[in-house]
């Protein structure tokens, strides 16, 4: 990294899920694989199966890929004794040469989804609607480059979280310290919006959970919008298509 002041990168996104639709999947290339969950059992609704057009009744289908993508998950929902299938494709990036010090902008995040999606359709015979992606989490983040060790900015870290706790927004602050418990690693504000802000000490996590080695101070802020009605409020809309840089 040259910078030695600012931001690495503009604001852009890392982990996320989107809801997309299952047209149609391979019913005999997915039984075959062993990193799956394929259910026949209990409620159940029909997917087309390609090879065959038949339709076979399924309930549960879950694949754990792990390199490309975390996984993805599609069941169904009872709602007002309607049946509603929904589905799940968790986009967190995988590896662990991976820093994810830079989040995608929004041009690369849906590329990103495009690849998985035909990834998916290659690998796993499971075909899912590229149009019309909904986000149902996404974690929005920058890394800023700090003049100092992460350490000495505790106190503002502190003062952030108490600012931050109660009032109309009721947001509720979660600390982390050192073993001293003096040195703030971590501050992360919830509340019942399904909003959550996390800073932390990202030099740190590298090291710790990645074995990682950077040279710059890095200030980790992640803002996590947890379900489709967050990101619908704050954008004015859940549609991956919709979504721009500059929002």
């Amino acid at each position: 990294m040259n910078n030695n002041k600012g931001t690495l990168s503009p604001t852009g996104i890392d982990k996320s899920i989107i809801k997309p639709i299952v047209t149609a999947f391979n019913y005999e290339k997915l039984s075959n694989l062993t990193n799956k969950v394929l259910d026949t059992t209990g409620i159940t609704l029909p997917i087309i199966d390609r090879t065959t057009g038949e339709y076979i009744e399924i309930s549960n289908l879950v694949v754990n890929d792990g390199y490309v993508f975390k996984n993805f998950k599609s069941g169904i929902n009872v709602t007002n004794n309607n049946l509603i299938r929904y589905n799940k494709l968790d986009l967190s990036r995988m590896g662990a040469d991976d820093n994810n010090l830079i989040p995608y902008s929004m041009t690369a995040y849906k590329e990103h989804a495009e690849k998985v999606i035909n990834y998916i359709s290659n690998i796993y015979g499971i075909e899912l609607d590229k149009n019309n992606l909904k986000g149902e989490v996404l974690e929005l983040n920058t890394n800023i480059i700090l003049d100092h060790p992460f350490e000495e900015y505790s106190h503002i870290l502190d003062t952030i979280s108490k600012v931050c706790a109660g009032g109309k927004h009721r947001f509720k602050p979660q600390i982390t310290r050192d073993e001293t418990g003096e040195k703030i690693e971590t501050v992360i504000l919830f509340n019942k919006s399904n909003i959550s802000l996390k800073i932390y000490n990202k030099k740190l996590q590298l090291e710790e959970v990645k074995n990682q080695f950077i040279n710059n101070e890095i200030m980790r802020i992640e803002l996590t919008l947890k379900r489709q009605e967050a990101i619908e409020e704050l954008f004015g809309t859940c549609y991956l298509n919709e979504l721009t840089d500059e929002q």
